[in-house]
């Protein structure tokens, strides 16, 4: 889970590096409930009849059961159920998380790591992808939009373009797509040669007039205004190598792939706008 600017920190990691004991309840918001206030506490059952500690946290926008082992005071589960922040009505997302800890005497072999054929990258941005490397062409796709008209790959040779797959469901593709409208706004203002696009993928609704409303519900919480392709039966997503959600492609004015970015990282925006930026120079050199 991301936050504003910055990855989520555990709770675990907290309490290992001394923070207070509101700081560490804080953490157990995920960035994503509001300000919680304990609700209740006590001593309940598992599954397997095993005594566990419970609190009870409550916000304005969710709930939060946090089960704890009464003897290592670790924790056994975490139950979160909440409204993201300018979700459409109807919009609920719940988390069930179950943890294994072991004490272990000795913490010699606990943890390995295989560098493989790996390697080390200053940041999330400089990250690669061997199903969508630098250079590969991209794959062609011809979408309906959610205004109702089509947007294909082929019919915008000439331009950049930086194609957004997001999810309706997926709250941090919201934050995602924050920035890709940013980046938007800024090729509109400037008359640059970039076409952003966001793509929604992995849907499930029973029917595309369903999809499509619930889409523009998000666009109208969200306050986006860039073009939205529909891409029914993920078959877009998968031929651009099934990459998750959140994640952005960019593409030369040639049709070739110039940079791939899964996930999200603070200067995502910025990254954006300079990759398009050295890949608009490439196609027209004499554009300042």
């Amino acid at each position: 889970m991301v936050g504003k600017g910055s990855l989520f920190e555990p709770v675990q990691v907290a309490m290992r590096l001394g923070r207070d004991l509101d700081a560490c309840v804080d953490r157990l918001r995920f960035n994503q409930l509001s300000p919680l206030r304990i609700d209740g506490f006590g001593e309940v059952k598992d599954e397997n009849g095993a005594t566990l500690d419970e609190i009870r946290f409550a916000a304005e926008n969710g709930r939060l059961e946090a089960r704890l082992d009464p003897k290592t005071h670790f924790f056994s589960s975490l139950h979160m159920a909440f409204r993201p922040a300018g979700a459409p009505a109807g919009v609920t997302i719940g988390i069930d998380a179950r943890f294994a800890p072991r004490v272990l005497r000795l913490p010699a072999g606990a943890v390995a790591f295989d560098r493989g054929n790996r390697w080390a990258v200053p940041g999330l941005a400089d990250l690669d992808s061997d199903r969508l490397p630098a250079g590969k062409p991209a794959p062609a796709f011809d979408l309906p939009t959610a205004a109702g008209g089509r947007v294909s790959l082929a019919d915008l040779k000439g331009r950049v373009v930086l194609v957004d797959f997001w999810a309706t469901w997926c709250a941090p593709c919201w934050q995602a797509l924050a920035a890709t409208q940013r980046v938007h706004e800024w090729a509109v203002a400037n008359g640059l040669a970039l076409t952003v696009i966001a793509v929604d993928t992995m849907e499930r609704f029973p029917t595309e007039d369903e999809r499509r409303e619930r889409v523009k519900a998000v666009l109208a919480a969200r306050g986006l205004t860039m073009p939205v392709a529909l891409d029914a039966g993920t078959a877009t997503f998968e031929a651009f190598g099934s990459p998750g959600l959140p994640s952005s492609v960019l593409i030369s004015a040639d049709g070739t792939i110039v940079k791939f970015h899964q996930g999200l990282f603070p200067d995502l925006e910025e990254t954006l706008k300079r990759e398009a930026g050295i890949a608009l120079a490439v196609a027209h050199p004499k554009t300042r």
